[in-house]
């Protein structure tokens, strides 16, 4: 990625990010070409939101803008444009930058569910760490009076030395068990 557009997005912020890469999309007809920017692109983008929001807005400038090198400068040069674009037409074909866009889309998507379903098995494993007398306190939202009689009436907890400390799945079957 050119270190012009790299300073320019650093730089920038909102909508003239937005005209920036809207400017390098569009000047950039050869799709490998392309593709490696959008992969250099996603590679300066920190979030997962960054990314599936400025692929997405490339996907749609690749899809309303013409992408086609200065006009001028086509006429100019326009044999050894055409020679060009002779030997790339294959390429152009194989490297197709929507489809591009696309998988790198889903696979985000993807990995963000991967990681949502992965944080709910977490939040379903039983907490089996022990708690101390305070942490009971706190997550029952309780006096220490009122705990320390339902410890008299029977909530399970173990004494180490002086300290009590409670299994928060015994307490909450035992909770459970009360009402």
């Amino acid at each position: 990625m050119e270190k012009y557009f790299t300073k320019r997005w650093n730089l920038y912020k909102g909508r003239k990010r937005l005209n920036l890469l809207k400017n390098e999309v569009s000047g950039l007809y050869v799709n490998q070409e392309l593709i490696a920017f959008m992969q250099n692109l996603t590679g300066l983008l920190k979030s997962k939101d960054e990314k599936l929001y400025y692929l997405q807005f490339c996907k749609k400038i690749i899809l309303q803008v013409r992408r086609f090198p200065n006009r001028n400068h086509y006429e100019a040069f326009r044999a050894e444009y055409d020679l060009s674009f002779e030997a790339i037409r294959q390429e152009q074909h194989q490297y197709n930058p929507i489809q591009w866009i696309d998988a790198e889309l889903e696979f985000l998507r993807v990995a963000s569910i991967g990681k949502a379903s992965d944080q709910i098995v977490a939040d379903e494993k039983p907490h089996r760490d022990w708690m101390t007398f305070a942490e009971m306190l706190e997550r029952l939202g309780t006096s220490k009076m009122a705990l320390r009689r339902r410890m008299a009436e029977g909530m399970p907890f173990i004494k180490l030395g002086n300290q009590l400390r409670f299994d928060p799945n015994a307490v909450d079957a035992w909770l459970l068990a009360q009402n």
